[in-house]
């Protein structure tokens, strides 16, 4: 066999330098792709460190209501409600915004005006309360409502009643000229005889659908009503 030139081993010497040559940079491209895919997972996983670190200011629970929600990351919402009698001024849900700031406005509690249905009659004062009210009735009025008349009863020993379920004495007391300024209890009403006689809530609001009492059956007691549910 014979040997190789000199020409032809520097040829495959060139050849093998080549490929060597090729196989470096290829490596070398691999090498700085790894590189740089690890220092962006690296970065990534970093600002996702960061950014659950990252809360809002912790907010405070209004008076008479409550703050649904604990977490104060970026991103998470928190609500709120009030207590019953009490309505919400303000943002009903707030959002922990990327810069760490809340969304919305402060809100609170707002006591219901117990007093804007006007429940009080015939020209009685409303003073609202908390979650309750108070009738400053005119004169000759009286209840909870100012619904009673107060008559001026004639000075009579009051007789024994058949029905005093349904019949009542009324509560008098001496007025000027020696007249007796008489109420009745809630429930009842004064009418001839100078007796406090039971209103029927049934009779007077159970016939129309849009007074009725009872979505069935109304039993009239002395001095208010029971509904009757079917067996």
């Amino acid at each position: 066999q014979e040997c190789l030139s000199p020409q032809q081993v520097l040829g495959a010497v060139w050849q093998m330098q080549k490929l060597l040559a090729v196989q470096e940079a290829a490596q070398l491209r691999g090498t700085r792709g790894l590189r740089q895919q690890l220092s962006l997972l690296q970065s990534r996983l970093q600002r996702q460190a960061t950014k659950g670190n990252e809360t809002c200011p912790r907010l405070a629970v209004p008076l008479n209501g409550r703050m649904l929600g604990r977490s104060m990351r970026v991103g998470h919402d928190v609500h709120f409600i009030c207590n019953v009698g009490f309505r919400l001024v303000g943002s009903e849900t707030r959002t922990c915004r990327h810069d760490r700031t809340w969304s919305g406005t402060q809100p609170f509690c707002r006591s219901i005006d117990d007093c804007s249905s006007n429940p009080c009659a015939n020209g009685g004062t409303c003073v609202d309360g908390n979650q309750s009210y108070t009738c400053l009735c005119h004169r000759g009025w009286s209840g909870p409502s100012c619904q009673s008349p107060i008559y001026a009863c004639r000075c009579l020993d009051w007789v024994t009643l058949s029905n005093a379920s349904f019949s009542r004495q009324p509560h008098c007391a001496e007025g000027r000229l020696g007249a007796r300024r008489c109420s009745c209890d809630a429930g009842f009403q004064m009418r001839a005889g100078d007796m406090c006689h039971d209103v029927d809530e049934c009779q007077l609001f159970q016939s129309s659908p849009q007074t009725r009492l009872c979505l069935h059956d109304c039993l009239n007691l002395p001095g208010s009503y029971r509904c009757l549910c079917p067996p």
